[in-house]
């Protein structure tokens, strides 16, 4: 890890610091930025605030109980001396375990954070999670809450599963995406099935496939 040393603020550095500090505003109004919400997230409070430390390349291990609960790769990494949150970005990966440490799901995004002790993490910008079931869940930002085991968001959803893709707005889910519930949901697209499988899955081909949503535990 590497510590940065004081910065003198020259007219150069000032007019980057300017140019940062609109850059911050247009994320900000367009992915919603607010505190208390559930898949919100808030950017450091003055962008000039410098970070204590940053690593390059590097991979952050959060655990439950001992056993390993994610494991997130970035990029850059950035932590602030009086704030408990780490800020990633530069190419998020991160990998979700079960209780019993077994792989259960993959997510990317453009940006993410990693709160205090709690170890939640929440990501935005273009985030994808892939289960290892093959159910796929894109949206704009989503809180991974370490304590219940659940990923939450509070912006437009798309899941797409076997049988169809759904849309809406809200949603809550464990992290295999098996068990989901969408808040508000406003859409469901149906996909043409092979025969062969369908003839697999039902043995009177004639019947129309059940489709069943499986809301999450509470």
């Amino acid at each position: 890890m590497t510590k940065l040393s004081r910065y003198s603020l020259t007219n150069t550095s000032l007019l980057a610091i300017g140019v940062a500090v609109i850059s911050l505003c247009v994320i900000c109004l367009a992915t919603g930025c607010m505190d208390g919400g559930s898949s919100s997230y808030t950017l450091p409070d003055s962008t000039l605030e410098i970070p204590e430390q940053e690593i390059w390349n590097s991979t952050i291990i959060l655990s439950r109980d001992g056993i390993i609960a994610s494991r997130i790769q970035a990029g850059h990494i950035a932590r602030y001396k009086k704030r408990t949150e780490t800020f990633l970005d530069s190419g998020i990966v991160v990998d979700f375990f079960d209780k019993q440490g077994r792989h259960t799901s993959i997510l990317t995004s453009e940006r993410g954070m990693v709160k205090g002790d709690q170890n939640d993490f929440f990501a935005w910008g273009n985030v994808v999670v892939v289960s290892d079931s093959g159910q796929v869940l894109r949206t704009e930002a989503i809180r991974w809450d370490n304590a219940i085991e659940k990923i939450i968001s509070d912006t437009f959803v798309t899941i797409t599963t076997a049988l169809d893709t759904l849309h809406g707005f809200g949603l809550i889910s464990d992290g295999q995406l098996q068990n989901w519930e969408i808040k508000k949901p406003t859409g469901k697209t149906y996909r043409d099935l092979d025969l062969n499988r369908r003839r697999e899955r039902e043995p009177d081909s004639t019947k129309t496939l059940p489709l069943k949503q499986v809301p999450a535990d509470s």
